[in-house]
């Protein structure tokens, strides 16, 4: 290891197949080349960590999400967060061989996380209090946020999984159960 080292600047990592031992490290390794060359998407499709993948993708469309619903503009969280959302799940459509188009997907959207009117009714609660934070002063408004960045990252995190779920299964199982 210190001969290839010196010889090639490059540090490698000692593996062993049969007893285990640094394959997890080995394959993050890949996972951050390839993440770096745009080439992410197809490494995963082939690879049989599918769920650690997933995992962190998930991960970052919460963050994603959370920040985006931070935002205290009324309404101004719609379209980013339903695009993340949609993208989380073409991303993990694609590494199960699901063929899913935006239609499909606003499907599962719908049942996982508007589909009951007590969802839709908490959405359009946050957007009021979003509105009366502005009215509220700093404070108001910061509390605000961080509900509305809470149920963005929770309602992504839920929708991310759903998704794992219903795509790792080959889109076999009834919408109302994924939801």
């Amino acid at each position: 290891i210190n001969y290839i080292k010196a010889e090639t600047g490059i540090d490698p990592i000692a593996i062993s197949s049969k007893k285990r031992i640094h394959i997890e490290l080995l394959h993050s390794k890949i996972m951050e080349l390839v993440k770096n060359s745009g080439k992410d998407l197809l490494y995963a499709k082939v690879s049989r960590y599918k769920e650690e993948i997933v995992k962190k993708w998930i991960v970052r469309a919460t963050t994603s999400a959370a920040t985006v619903a931070a935002v205290p503009i009324p309404g101004s969280d719609i379209v980013p967060l339903t695009a993340i959302q949609v993208g989380l799940a073409m991303k993990i459509a694609y590494i199960y061989d699901c063929q899913v188009n935006k239609a499909d997907i606003m499907q599962l959207i719908a049942s996982t996380i508007m589909g009951s009117f007590s969802k839709q009714a908490y959405k359009v609660a946050i957007t009021a209090m979003k509105g009366l934070g502005w009215l509220g002063g700093p404070i108001l408004e910061g509390a605000v946020m961080a509900v509305a960045a809470t149920i963005a990252a929770t309602t992504t995190y839920a929708f991310g999984w759903s998704c794992n779920f219903y795509y790792k299964n080959g889109m076999s199982i009834d919408l109302g159960e994924v939801g």
